[in-house]
């Protein structure tokens, strides 16, 4: 039987997906493995066989013995989410479609178990007529840091202490941007208020509302992981059931929230919100001379954008080995070398290219907010409108100060040599 199980039905991939399991068997038969079938979305991902750690005289069917184990199946579910080689759907460029289901970042889980014991002939054989099997987890591609709680209610608003869904980050308050810049929403639906809807409201200095918008898509039930392409530009190409004015003048602000739309005729909209509000500044545009714009794939498994606009340096790393031969040389002619002969020459010739970045000085509530990005591994510089794979090299970074003021420095290589010609 299983006898404990995770706590909540939505999960982290990356903290332990753990069970108990007991099976009795005689004592003459001790049971020897739990052979733990994996399913991936109702399809066979593996079998694993886990031994006992424990056995004990039976409570439930004595003389026999109790034996346990424990089973997490964390490994096998992060193996199966997010390759590592794939840019994730995340990164969504300018799909008309608006809303994105992130299906290469979660997946409903659930396990199946059979036993093995040890024959009186001293052979593996299966525990007859036992079986169990577990009820279905959604499990999401995120962690959670030790100092956290281990699950994902405070992010799902599936417990009475939260009640509306909270973006996949730890960017608070308002986040400035540019109309050109590309940024993006991450959101996992609360299984009990299946969305429908984002609105996008558009806001004046004064931080009052001058227009709004309403772009339907149709429902995945259940806790489903959601993002869309939250940038000014960008939020202009869907197509909405009733869209904002853009081209409005006066706009300063601008804010998304999900939720279900009510239409009576009319049209009159009702809408009903589920999520936080996400709102962003409109900046001026970006010097490119010295702004590099970053999207990170963050613990919670969703997108942070950052704009470093202080300092920017493209630099170029060579290596090579070198190589000799003999020149010609024609006896008794009358020009018996050529000058372009080579004799040392070079080989193996790989080179790189990064950016040196350095940001503004930094509250520490923004230094935290950024500590993220080094530890990515899923980076990506935005240019010429093209997302381009980066690595951020090892640093040592201060995120808190006592007096706040707190200046990143980075490096990001690109993630792909340049490839030359060999000679």
């Amino acid at each position: 039987m299983i006898v404990l199980t995770p706590a909540f039905s939505e999960l982290p991939a990356y903290r332990p997906v753990k069970f108990r399991l007991l099976v009795d068997t005689d004592p003459l038969t001790p049971a020897e493995n739990a052979v733990v079938s994996i399913y991936k979305n109702g399809a066979l991902l593996a079998v694993v066989r886990f031994k006992s750690f424990d056995n004990f005289l039976s409570p439930f069917t004595p003389p026999n013995f109790s034996y346990l184990f424990d089973v997490d199946i964390q490994k096998y579910i992060q193996d199966s989410l997010s390759p590592e080689a794939a840019a994730p759907s995340l990164l969504n460029n300018d799909s008309p479609a608006g809303i994105q289901l992130n299906t290469d970042s979660f997946a409903t889980y659930h396990i199946e178990v059979t036993y093995e014991q040890i024959s009186a002939a001293g052979i593996i054989e299966a525990v007859p007529a036992v079986s169990d099997t577990s009820a279905d987890y959604n499990i999401f591609s995120a962690s959670k840091k030790h100092s956290e709680n281990k699950f994902l209610y405070d992010y799902i608003g599936n417990s009475p202490a939260f009640t509306a869904c909270k973006y996949l980050t730890k960017s608070e308050g308002t986040k400035e941007a540019t109309k050109e810049d590309y940024s993006f929403l991450s959101l996992i639906q609360n299984p009990l208020n299946n969305l429908d809807c984002f609105r996008v409201q558009l806001l004046n200095s004064s931080a009052v509302i001058i227009s709004t918008g309403y772009y339907e898509f149709i429902n995945t039930a259940g806790a489903v992981q959601y993002s869309i392409n939250s940038g000014f530009n960008q939020l202009q190409n869907y197509t909405y059931t009733l869209s904002p004015n853009f081209a409005l003048t006066n706009i300063a602000y601008y804010r998304i929230d999900f939720g279900n739309l009510f239409t009576l005729a009319g049209p009159v909209y009702f809408f009903n919100s589920f999520s936080e509000f996400s709102t962003y500044k409109l900046k001026a545009g970006n010097c490119d001379r010295r702004a590099l714009r970053l999207h990170w794939l963050n613990m919670l498994g969703g997108l942070d954008s950052y704009t470093f606009d202080s300092e920017k340096a493209l630099s170029i790393t060579t290596k090579s080995s070198r190589s000799q031969k003999a020149l010609a040389y024609e006896s008794g002619a009358l020009v018996p070398d050529l000058i372009t002969d080579i004799g040392n020459f070079k080989t193996n010739s790989k080179a790189s290219e990064s950016y040196k970045l350095k940001s503004k000085f930094l509250t520490n509530q923004k230094a935290a907010f950024l500590s993220e990005l080094l530890t990515s591994t899923k980076v990506y510089a935005e240019i010429n409108g093209q997302f381009i794979p980066v690595i951020i090299e090892d640093t040592v970074q201060d995120t808190t100060t006592e007096s706040g003021f707190i200046r990143y420095e980075i490096t990001a290589a690109l993630a792909n040599d340049l490839i030359i010609q060999r000679i």
